[in-house]
């Protein structure tokens, strides 16, 4: 007999923590707005392929532009020859004194056609359509 009160009340004890856990189904809750249109863009393919496309047509048009300005260049120089014999097939050549030389340059072009003038049009018109 003891052995089945003792079976009893663990029941007792036991039944009541199942029974809390079997609580009502709860309803899925309807999402808003907000998060449907959060969902579909963190889910959507091609609504992450034009994300990924806006960075490279915003350097298209860029480029585009940059091809409009001049461009600039510049370069620079210095020699030294010492004084002194030096010999080349027989021949002795002789320098009496050192000699120093510079030279520098700095140039600026710019090339306009009317391709590049229509140039920014294509790339602002594909990175609208992105």
């Amino acid at each position: 007999m003891p052995i089945r009160f003792v079976r009893l009340m663990a029941g007792l004890v036991v039944l009541p923590t199942l029974l809390v856990a079997q609580d009502a189904a709860v309803a899925p809750r309807q999402p808003s707005l907000v998060d449907a249109i959060n969902r579909a863009r963190r889910n959507s393919p091609a609504y992450l392929q034009a994300l990924n496309d806006e960075g490279p047509a915003a350097a298209d048009v860029r480029a585009a532009y940059g091809a409009l300005l001049p461009s600039l260049s510049s370069s620079g120089g210095v020699t030294y020859s010492r004084a002194g014999r030096q010999t080349i097939a027989n021949q002795v050549f002789s320098r009496g004194s050192s000699t120093i030389g510079s030279s520098y340059n700095l140039s600026a072009s710019m090339g306009i056609s009317y391709g590049r003038l229509l140039g920014p049009a294509q790339p602002k018109a594909q990175q609208r359509a992105t």
